[in-house]
C-alpha cells in the first residue's frame, strides 16, 4: 500500500503553539477540514486519470481495429495427400 508523509509548514505550527489550553480542541477541526480539501483534490484528480486512460485505451483500441482491418488473412495450404506428393 502507499505510504504519503505530510509536513507541516512552520508558519502554521507556530500559529497552533499559540493556541496553548485550546489545541486539542482546535486540531481536530482543523485537521478535518484540510482533510476535506485534500480528499476533494484527489477524487478530482482521480477523476482526471479516469479521463485520459480512457481516452488511451480508446485511441488503442482503435489503432489495433483499424490493425486488424488492414491484415490481409492467407487462405491455408492444402494438406498434401498421395497423389500431390507424387505430382512433385
Amino acid at each position: 500500500m502507499a505510504k504519503t508523509v505530510m509536513k507541516m509548514p512552520e508558519e502554521f505550527l507556530l500559529k497552533i503553539s499559540k493556541l496553548s489550553d485550546k489545541t486539542d480542541e482546535i486540531i481536530p477541526k482543523v485537521l478535518e477540514a484540510g482533510g476535506k480539501v485534500v480528499e476533494e483534490k484527489v477524487e478530482e484528480v482521480k477523476e482526471d486519470v479516469k479521463k485520459e486512460v480512457k481516452a488511451v485505451v480508446e485511441k488503442e483500441i482503435k489503432e489495433v481495429a483499424e490493425e486488424v482491418k488492414n491484415t490481409v488473412v492467407e487462405e491455408p495450404a492444402e494438406p498434401k495427400t498421395e497423389e500431390t506428393k507424387s505430382e512433385e
